[in-house]
Protein backbone atom coordinates (compact mmCIF):
# COMPACT_ATOMS: atom_id res chain seq x y z
CA UNK A 1 0.00 0.00 0.00
CA UNK A 2 2.55 2.35 0.48
CA UNK A 3 4.44 1.05 -2.48
CA UNK A 4 1.44 2.77 -4.40
CA UNK A 5 1.07 5.37 -2.65
CA UNK A 6 5.05 6.52 -3.03
CA UNK A 7 5.32 5.08 -6.57
CA UNK A 8 2.17 6.64 -8.20
CA UNK A 9 1.54 9.78 -6.05
CA UNK A 10 -1.99 8.50 -4.59
CA UNK A 11 -3.64 10.56 -1.98
CA UNK A 12 -3.12 8.73 1.46
CA UNK A 13 -6.66 7.64 1.97
CA UNK A 14 -7.18 6.16 -1.38
CA UNK A 15 -7.86 2.62 0.52
CA UNK A 16 -10.91 4.28 2.06
CA UNK A 17 -12.50 5.25 -1.15
CA UNK A 18 -11.23 1.72 -3.09
CA UNK A 19 -13.32 0.32 0.26
CA UNK A 20 -16.31 2.49 -0.50
CA UNK A 21 -16.40 1.63 -4.60
CA UNK A 22 -16.43 -2.16 -3.41
CA UNK A 23 -18.88 -1.67 -1.11
CA UNK A 24 -21.43 0.04 -3.40
CA UNK A 25 -20.96 -2.49 -6.83
CA UNK A 26 -23.43 -4.75 -7.09
CA UNK A 27 -23.74 -8.13 -8.93
CA UNK A 28 -24.98 -6.93 -12.11
CA UNK A 29 -22.00 -4.39 -12.30
CA UNK A 30 -19.60 -7.60 -11.77
CA UNK A 31 -21.01 -9.32 -14.17
CA UNK A 32 -21.06 -7.03 -16.52
CA UNK A 33 -17.19 -6.08 -15.39
CA UNK A 34 -16.69 -9.63 -15.98
CA UNK A 35 -18.27 -9.87 -19.44
CA UNK A 36 -16.58 -7.26 -20.51
CA UNK A 37 -12.66 -7.51 -19.35
CA UNK A 38 -12.48 -10.89 -18.43
CA UNK A 39 -11.95 -14.20 -21.20
CA UNK A 40 -12.72 -17.61 -19.63
CA UNK A 41 -11.35 -19.14 -22.72
CA UNK A 42 -7.90 -17.95 -21.81
CA UNK A 43 -7.69 -18.15 -18.33
CA UNK A 44 -6.14 -20.50 -15.82
CA UNK A 45 -7.49 -21.75 -12.74
CA UNK A 46 -5.90 -22.24 -10.05
CA UNK A 47 -7.69 -24.54 -7.43
CA UNK A 48 -6.32 -25.66 -3.44
CA UNK A 49 -7.86 -27.89 -1.23
CA UNK A 50 -7.99 -31.56 -1.14
CA UNK A 51 -7.52 -33.67 -4.23
CA UNK A 52 -8.68 -36.45 -2.37
CA UNK A 53 -12.72 -34.81 -2.82
CA UNK A 54 -12.51 -31.97 -5.02
CA UNK A 55 -10.78 -33.57 -7.76
CA UNK A 56 -13.73 -35.42 -8.89
CA UNK A 57 -15.90 -32.36 -8.53
CA UNK A 58 -13.60 -30.38 -10.40
CA UNK A 59 -14.33 -33.24 -13.22
CA UNK A 60 -17.82 -33.13 -13.14
CA UNK A 61 -17.89 -29.34 -13.70
CA UNK A 62 -16.91 -29.48 -17.79
CA UNK A 63 -13.44 -27.99 -17.56
CA UNK A 64 -10.29 -29.66 -19.85
CA UNK A 65 -8.35 -32.07 -17.50
CA UNK A 66 -7.49 -30.97 -13.96
CA UNK A 67 -3.71 -31.44 -13.54
CA UNK A 68 -2.86 -31.97 -10.19
CA UNK A 69 0.73 -30.12 -9.25
CA UNK A 70 1.64 -31.60 -5.88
Amino acid sequence: MLENISKYGWKTDYVKGRERIVKGIGRDEISRLARKYLDADKMIWLVVGDAKTQLPRMKELGFDEPILIR
